[in-house]
């Protein structure tokens, strides 16, 4: 073997050891092992029972209650899963889309209320978000980017981490773009630490197919060695920076608006979550009970019931999940929204007469 070819693979090596680091191998593996866990949750999980309306209102306004913190998901939550027949993930249909007016009313009549605090999370990104939301984006929590991008109330965007490692990102869209060639009706969807492959409008077993052939070529090719998470979701494959999530994101927001000193009991405080998320996300739910119980919970189990009204948490659509019940659907969820809000102000209108 001569020089060049010794030099030749002595860098090949050394490139492959550098790459496939054994701190990239331990975090693979802990990846592997939640994956497992998840798998095992969705065998145990159940659908959860409907969201009673009546039961929200009077926890709501329970004389006791003297702080209440409000999370909504954005997609199918706050906006129907599609959108006039159209695609919600696609950007020229839902970079154009504005809150209802029912909603938009609903929300601001709720964050008058100082005693509430709205939080909204989403995957999209900013400047969505931003139009989406119009004048209500200036009085309440925004989550954007999966969790990645964080705006406090009459605060500017924030990045929870600096110098994201994005270089996966590239190869992972031109992959994208292929599958959107091959797969007739599917499209791609990015925001700045994200990218998607939609599959809502194919055929559906065709889609299935196409996503079991995607993540095969994700897996053994941009992603041997990334920082990146790959999420599959209902028609839908997300490949995301995995440093953050909506979770860890919330936990710190409610680090925020519940210091440890907090004057108000724990029994003083109520939690309304409603959200579309993914079961990948659907840790959302066991961060509210964490707070709402005021005990550490592990990350694998559930919401478990505590009191009554302590909090209540609901993913949108009749379907298996971690929450304790579940919305009919973003309608349903905007006449919970109306009524809490027709309650306020009808209670606003009684103290200002007295």
């Amino acid at each position: 073997m001569n020089d060049e070819e010794k030099s030749k693979r002595h860098e090949y090596a050394y490139n492959y050891v550098m790459k496939h680091t054994a701190h990239r191998w331990g975090e693979r593996l802990l990846d592997e092992f939640k994956e497992a866990i998840s798998e095992m949750e969705m065998s145990s999980l159940h659908i959860p029972p409907l969201l009673s309306h009546d039961e929200v209102l009077r926890a709501f306004f329970h004389p006791a209650i003297k702080q209440r913190i409000i999370v909504l998901g954005f997609r199918g939550t706050l906006f129907p899963s599609k959108l006039g027949g159209g695609d919600v993930y696609a950007a020229e249909i839902f970079g154009h889309v504005r809150l209802s007016a029912l909603n938009q009313q609903s929300l601001s009549v709720l964050a008058q209320d100082p005693r509430n605090v709205i939080i909204i999370a989403s995957s999209s990104c900013r400047s969505i978000m931003d139009k989406a939301l119009g004048t209500l984006k200036d009085r309440v929590w925004m989550m954007a980017e999966n969790g990645h991008c964080v705006k406090a109330i009459g605060d500017s965007w924030k990045w929870e981490k600096d110098d994201l490692d994005l270089s996966w990102k590239e190869a992972v869209k031109d992959i994208l773009k292929y599958f959107v060639q091959r797969t007739p009706g599917s499209v791609t969807y990015e925001t700045e630490t994200s990218v998607s492959w939609v599959y809502q409008n194919t055929q559906r077993d065709h889609g299935a197919i196409q996503a079991r052939d995607l993540l095969i070529h994700l897996w053994a090719g941009p992603l041997v060695a990334s920082g990146a998470d790959v999420v599959v979701g209902t028609q839908s494959v997300e490949v995301r920076h995995g440093e953050v999530s909506k979770a860890s994101a919330l936990d710190k927001i409610l680090a925020t608006i519940i210091p440890s000193e907090s004057s108000v009991l724990p029994s003083e405080r109520l939690f309304l979550c409603i959200g579309n998320f993914l079961m990948r996300d659907e840790d959302v739910f066991t961060t509210i009970h964490k707070y709402a119980s005021g005990l550490e919970t592990p990350a694998s189990e559930g919401p478990k019931s505590t009191t009554a009204s302590s909090h209540f948490c609901a993913t949108v659509g009749r379907k298996n999940s971690r929450a304790q019940y579940h919305a009919f659907d973003a309608q349903d969820v905007g006449f919970l929204l109306a009524k809490l809000s027709h309650r306020q102000a009808a209670a606003d209108n009684k103290g200002a007469r007295h």
